[in-house]
């Protein structure tokens, strides 16, 4: 081989090899930018986004890139920046196979964010441009939901309704878009129009399994517009076609959900039982039998409490029942009133915390701990848990969580006139809710919540300086946070008592 050929064959081994590292690097600058946008550090991830679009144009590196820049745009509040990103993205990447999702959760983020003028706009587009993807079929759902809500335009809501059944009537996904359009007009309070939709997709789609959910709706709806019989009717039509159609245990566990989250709670439990029964050893059957317990708590049934959790027990025999599940059993019998088997559960906890616990086992120790009022091991497993477990995305989220048992203790001893244990409690809260605020990186939504609701505690203490201080840091730095109007309400509509509490201060 000539010393030209050798040259040209190492130089076409070569090139392959630069380009994948090339785009390693695109890789990795993604993953680095990610983990700056969740740690907060919107400048440095802005940084990494506009590189990448600039070093990889026209590369499914790019496309992702400019759409996380426009996430990370909304999610800081810059909208025309937001709204200038998503118009490059739809011009740079017209035809690009993952617009329609990407589109779909653009729109999403300004939903979260309760920006839903902005977010219509662009479930508009996304289902008027891209009809044959699946996206564009739930930013129809999106859409129709919006004319729902907004409640000033029934006919532009029928419109959209009648698009979804010709414009996307040979997407698979129809008959769930159908139904979840009836959720929104239940979810509305308008029953007859539920009822309408559900009725459309049991006579429609009879075998598909979202016919059951819209039976289940069904029952929902007769029952809110004021007609037992139909309900009582819809729901055992339910219970029989459950046994004809090929279910799983997720399908009849969200089913149950339904009637839950309606406060159907007998109804709800008939599924749940259904579903113990049918599928004992599937993970959504042990939700259902966990659902079932606490009703058997609520309604005071110890016996049939007690042979629901030996059950349960015994589905994990040989390996450790999930401890955080164990606890909320334990918690649900203290808020009944029975402390006997609330403390005998969270003993249950803390003797079988596994050697190698993870940060949900450890969480639930801390609690189990503060279930029993042994606070000095509370306070302990917590601190414990914050070195163990520094870098964990869920750290915050799970500290909050342990702030939130003395909280809700609090409010309880304030309902029944204990002022000593209440004022005690929201101390705690305070404690924990603090070692977000100074001792952890900024965490949305965990940072905005402990400022908040310390805030409140704050405030439940008599120290109106401080609970001030931090209703000013929501409505400065959060402003969209689902609680700033009342922060703001705080500071700027009881002038009276904002001068009192200066006067106050300690």
């Amino acid at each position: 081989m000539s010393r030209k050929a050798f040259f040209i064959s190492l130089i076409a081994l070569l090139i392959p090899l630069m380009v994948a590292g090339c785009f390693a690097d695109a890789t990795a600058d993604l993953k680095q930018a990610e983990t700056y946008q969740k740690a907060g550090n919107y400048k440095e991830a802005e940084t990494i986004y506009k590189k990448i679009m600039t070093d990889y144009p026209e590369t499914e590196y790019a496309f992702q890139a400019q759409k996380d820049l426009a996430i990370l745009y909304i999610n800081t509040n810059k909208d025309s920046q937001a709204q200038t990103a998503f118009q490059e993205l739809v011009a740079s990447f017209p035809q690009h196979p993952a617009m329609a999702e990407a589109l779909y959760y653009i729109a999403k983020n300004f939903n979260w964010k309760n920006k839903h003028d902005k977010a219509h706009q662009i479930h508009q587009y996304n289902a008027d441009n891209f009809s044959d993807d699946k996206y564009a079929l739930w930013s129809q759902i999106e859409v129709t939901g919006f004319h729902i809500q907004s409640g000033d335009d029934a006919a532009a809501a029928d419109a959209s309704i009648d698009k979804l059944l010709t414009v996307f009537a040979n997407q698979h996904n129809v008959a769930i878009a159908v139904y979840q359009i009836g959720t929104k007009y239940q979810d509305a309070g308008k029953s007859y129009k539920a009822i309408e939709l559900y009725r459309h997709v049991i006579e429609t789609w009879p075998a598909d399994k979202n016919a059951l959910f819209a039976q289940s709706g069904l029952a929902i709806s007769y029952e809110a517009s004021g007609d037992k019989n139909a309900a009582k009717a819809a729901y055992e039509r339910l219970l029989a076609e459950l046994t004809q159609h090929e279910v799983t245990a997720e399908d009849i566990y969200w089913i149950a959900k339904r009637f839950n989250w309606a406060k159907h709670s007998n109804r709800a439990a008939g599924v749940h039982r259904y579903n113990v029964e049918r599928f004992p050893c599937k993970e959504h059957a042990i939700w259902s039998l966990e659902e079932l317990i606490y009703c058997y708590i609520r309604t005071g049934d110890e016996a049939a409490a007690d042979a629901a959790i030996d059950k349960f027990l015994a589905v994990f025999s040989g390996r450790p029942a999930p401890l955080r599940t164990i606890y909320n059993i334990a918690k649900a019998y203290e808020q009944a009133g029975n402390h006997r088997k609330a403390d005998e559960l969270y003993q249950h906890v803390l003797d079988n915390r596994p050697a190698d616990e993870d940060i949900y086992a450890r969480m639930s120790a801390s609690m189990a701990y503060i279930g029993l009022a042994d606070e000095a091991n509370a306070l302990a497993v917590t601190d414990g848990l914050i070195s163990d477990f520094y870098d964990h995305s869920d750290l915050a989220g799970v500290v909050f969580h342990i702030g939130e048992q003395y909280y809700e203790k609090a409010f309880q001893a304030e309902n029944e006139a204990l002022e000593a244990q209440a004022k005690e409690n929201f101390e705690k809260a305070l404690t924990v809710w603090e070692k977000i605020i100074t001792d952890l990186p900024v965490s949305d939504p965990n940072t905005t919540k402990a400022y908040y609701f310390s805030a409140v505690c704050y405030r439940r203490l008599g120290q109106y300086p401080k609970a001030i201080e931090y209703y000013q840091k929501i409505v400065d730095d959060w402003p969209d946070y689902k609680y700033a109007w009342e922060a703001k309400f705080m500071i700027d509509h009881r002038a009276k008592e904002v001068q009192k509490w200066g006067s106050n201060s300690n």
